[in-house]
């Protein structure tokens, strides 16, 4: 996890009054996990997974069949997932 993307993410948030934020585009997902890959097909800008990023957390929302692959191989650590 990149902490300072995240903590420059959160002044945003304060300035803009926004209380949470959720990333479905794979570019967005891409960026604030320095890499990671939330889509397979890539005809599509959304991935298969958002990121949810608060004051106080970030979470990964994915469903039952990503979250495996998406914690073995994406850089993704200090994130808590939420399978849905």
């Amino acid at each position: 996890m990149n902490q300072n993307k995240l903590a420059a993410l959160r002044k945003v948030m304060i300035g803009c009054q926004v209380d949470t934020l959720a990333l479905s585009q794979a570019c967005n997902f891409a960026w604030l996990t320095d890499g990671g890959s939330s889509h397979i097909n890539v005809a599509t800008d959304e991935g298969l997974a958002s990121l949810v990023i608060t004051q106080g957390k970030q979470y990964v929302v994915a469903d039952n069949i990503e979250t495996p692959r998406l914690k073995a191989e994406e850089p993704l650590a200090g994130w808590e997932f939420v399978v849905g």
